[in-house]
């Protein structure tokens, strides 16, 4: 099956093809780019559905935010109600992950405001920071921040924490 790529940016100018001539939808600086088997984008509801090893990645930032899943449905809005386009939210299902630098959040489903950049990932929920791992079955990152927390939705939270490190120098 052959990865097709589309960048939110351009994907929102097909939503919207009045706005193709706006400087601020520049197809040479897009917000986020979207990698996928299949895309399937609804003009009438603002809506762009990306299926098969889907990944989000939010570019021209220095701290490195991925999404993947199976599927990510993008929803996008005009700006105060009368501006451009641009993605409100993205919903993933299936596989998640959400990656910032070195913490990996993952879970069944998920959930990524692009005002606040807050993640939230839900059933099966397992941060991974370097060695560190924790268990639950919600859990939320700030994707500015890096602040990350996790509950159990009925049983504990599980942390396995390594303070002593000896393998990682050593080669």
């Amino acid at each position: 099956m052959k990865t097709r790529t589309l960048l939110f940016t351009w994907c929102s100018l097909c939503i919207a093809p009045s706005l193709a001539n706006s400087a601020l939808h520049s197809p040479s600086q897009p917000d986020i780019k979207i990698l996928s088997d299949q895309m399937d984008c609804d003009q009438s509801h603002n809506v762009c559905v990306a299926k098969g090893n889907a990944t989000a990645e939010k570019l021209n930032d220095p701290k490195v935010k991925i999404l993947k899943a199976d599927q990510i449905t993008a929803h996008f809005a005009k700006a105060g109600g009368t501006g451009p386009l641009k993605v409100t939210h993205l919903e993933a299902t299936g596989n998640v992950f959400f990656i910032m630098d070195d913490i990996i959040i993952q879970g069944r489903r998920g959930n990524y405001l692009a005002n606040s950049e807050v993640a939230e990932v839900f059933e099966g929920v397992k941060v991974t920071n370097g060695k560190n791992q924790l268990d639950g079955d919600y859990g939320t990152i700030n994707m500015k921040t890096g602040h990350y927390s996790l509950k159990g939705g009925g049983e504990r939270v599980q942390a396995l924490i390594f303070t002593n490190d000896k393998g990682k120098d050593a080669k």
